[in-house]
């Protein structure tokens, strides 16, 4: 089976910029963690195909879980995310 591949971009809600201090983990099939370019974007690393629990933090942010996501076999999938800064 062809491993397969997430990607996109994580940016401010508010403003719409990249957050280079992302983290993202992906907890499936395969499990990683990856960290976010100075802009925001990322590529997970080869992953097996299935179902995946996605969360993203940043440092002044709302952790996002994104749960139930399917990576098909050989796939490339976009999933880009938009955090809420924490209120000061």
């Amino acid at each position: 089976m062809p491993p397969g591949t997430f990607w996109g971009k994580v940016t401010n809600k508010n403003t719409g910029a990249g957050i280079s201090g992302a983290q993202m983990a992906f907890d499936g099939p395969t499990d990683a963690t990856v960290n976010r370019n100075t802009d925001g974007s990322y590529v997970s690393p080869l992953l097996n195909s299935g179902t995946y629990t996605i969360r993203v933090t940043a440092s002044g942010y709302q952790t996002i879980t994104n749960s139930g996501v399917n990576l098909p076999e050989g796939g490339y999938v976009q999933k880009n995310y938009r955090m809420t800064p924490t209120p000061a």
